[in-house]
């Protein structure tokens, strides 16, 4: 990047009052490394969590406004009216909840270029005169996955799964629901290295509320995420399945560490299979290691949930570390899915992953 396009950054940078700072800091953190682009209501809510005593939401704050911001009064940012079937990254199926969104939360914010995020990310800034706007991105995506996880505990969202319109309504008034309930577990895992108690300590609180009435915050973050999903099955999921399948290793670990451990088999989820065969479904490897060496069991049948073996879906889903591993460590099949599997394999996998069945089982009943 030129070095006078830097000093250009610099220079505006240096113009925001020190009182502003620490503000704008939050704001280059979320505009740098969310997930997709923010929407205003959104920043607004992010920013009027206290994430640095770890508090959660507070109404109070909310003048604490991206409106009044000089970062966003600035030419390091744009702001644009969205196109509102692009502003939300989840399934279709929640086509429904774009009614509400508020109209005037449709305007998103970005960085104005790629070279602004590349020069908050330069390791002499951290020299500068402008060292309070440097960033590293693990501490950004945890900032954020704690923020997220610190509105998803609100008090006002503990009513946990709600009929459709009072969903809706939810929605409305929680601008940040929808990005905190999809994305905090992507940024936990981006943030892996600056991992810390305090992260796990919200994840922990959070999946704690399971117990509550309709299941409580939790009840809430699921069915956020997957609003098909019945108050039934939120609440005889456990927190081990969720962090299983978006690959939550360190969270893994944790709930390993204590009563996970005796329901590590349980089945949950909307097609009732075990955390194990979920983790290979979505070919999450660190943790389909960690859950094999806890003891959960890798040939689960078809009377106990899914339909298909756990190495049937890592196969047919081109998962080839996640299989070979399984098959390592006794993965087996059942009869006819070897011919099921080939009928999917549009690489090869299916037939490598034979080979190495059959050098490890002499019954050949199944081919």
């Amino acid at each position: 990047m030129p070095s006078d396009l830097n000093a250009v950054y610099e220079c505006i940078l240096l113009r925001i009052p020190i009182p502003e700072r620490q503000d704008t800091k939050r704001m280059l953190e979320w505009l740098a490394f969310s997930g997709r682009p923010l929407r205003i209501g959104e920043l607004t809510h992010a920013l009027a969590v206290n994430h640095t005593r770890l508090q959660g939401f507070a109404h109070e704050d909310l003048d604490v406004a991206p409106f009044k911001s000089p970062l966003l009064c600035s030419s390091l940012v744009t702001k644009a009216r969205a196109n509102v079937h692009d502003v939300q990254s989840v399934p279709a199926y929640y086509s429904w909840a774009i009614a509400a969104i508020p109209e005037r939360d449709y305007e998103e914010v970005r960085l104005a270029h790629a070279s602004v995020r590349e020069f908050l990310l330069l390791e002499a800034l951290r020299d500068s005169a402008a060292k309070d706007f440097y960033l590293d991105a693990q501490i950004a995506h945890r900032n954020i996955a704690e923020t997220c996880l610190l509105y998803l505990l609100t008090p006002d969202l503990s009513y946990g799964v709600a009929s459709r319109a009072r969903h809706r309504r939810r929605l409305h008034d929680w601008p940040l629901l929808l990005y905190a309930a999809n994305l905090w577990p992507g940024h936990s895992n981006k943030a892996r290295e600056s991992f810390r108690e305090e992260t796990w300590k919200l994840a922990e609180q959070l999946f704690e509320t399971r117990s509550d009435p309709r299941c409580g915050n939790y009840g809430t973050w699921v069915a956020t995420m997957m609003p098909a999903t019945s108050l039934q099955k939120i609440r005889h999921t456990r927190p081990l399945y969720y962090a299983a399948s978006f690959g939550l290793a360190e969270v893994t670990k944790r709930l390993l560490e204590g009563d996970a451990r005796r329901h590590i088999n349980e089945l949950g989820g909307r097609h009732k299979s075990a955390p194990l065969q979920v983790a290979a479904y979505r070919g999450r490897l660190e943790v389909v290691k960690i859950l094999i060496a806890a003891g959960a069991d890798p040939n689960l049948t078809p009377d106990l949930g899914d339909t298909n073996s756990t190495l049937f879906w890592a196969v047919v889903n081109d998962h080839a570390a996640v299989a070979t591993y399984l098959i390592e460590h006794g993965a087996t099949v059942l009869e006819g899915e070897w011919e099921g599997m080939r009928r999917y394999d549009w690489s090869g996998l299916a037939e490598r992953c034979y080979q190495l069945w059959k050098q490890r089982h002499d019954d050949s009943k199944f081919q």
